[in-house]
Parts: structure tokens; C-alpha cells; sequence
């Protein structure tokens, strides 16, 4: 019988490693998506395009587009601007 390695599974994704540093990085990456979409926002990577049709980001770069209006901003800072438009 082989002896198998101690493995770590996500709870909310497929992700599998058996690395604790990696355990540790990975937990930070959906931390930082759950604050983006506590501020209202959605992540998409070149590879995820966002189906919006006047985007010049989608398929390009990451960018973030707001939950509300679809607005797209490449950062956080942007972020924290837009939130205001919607303030008023």
C-alpha cells in the first residue's frame, strides 16, 4: 500500500494542494475577492472575458466591473471612487 501525502482541499473552489504555503496564499486570494464583491464589484482576467459589449478591457486585462451599473475600473482605488456615484 503507498503512502499518500496530507492533501488540502478547498471549501469553496476545486482547488487541491498538498503545500501549506500555498493553503495559506490561496486563502488570501478568495479574501480578496470576497472584499471586492463586499464592495459591490466582479473580477474578470484576460482569460474570463466579461461579455459586456462596450468593455475595451474584456479579453484584454483584469478589471473589475460594478455590480450596479457594469461600470469598469482596473482597481481598487477606482473602486472606492465609483462607490460614491452611487451615494447620491
Amino acid at each position: 500500500m503507498q503512502n499518500k501525502a496530507s492533501h488540502f482541499h478547498c471549501l469553496k473552489c476545486d482547488f487541491v494542494c498538498t503545500d501549506t504555503n500555498k493553503v495559506v496564499a490561496h486563502r488570501r486570494q478568495h479574501q480578496k475577492l470576497d472584499s471586492i464583491m463586499a464592495a459591490g464589484f466582479e473580477k474578470f482576467t484576460p482569460s474570463q472575458p466579461c461579455n459586456q459589449e462596450a468593455c475595451a478591457h474584456s479579453g484584454k486585462q483584469t478589471h473589475y466591473h460594478c455590480l450596479s451599473c457594469q461600470y469598469a475600473v482596473l482597481g481598487l482605488s477606482q473602486m472606492s471612487a465609483h462607490k460614491y456615484r452611487h451615494m447620491e
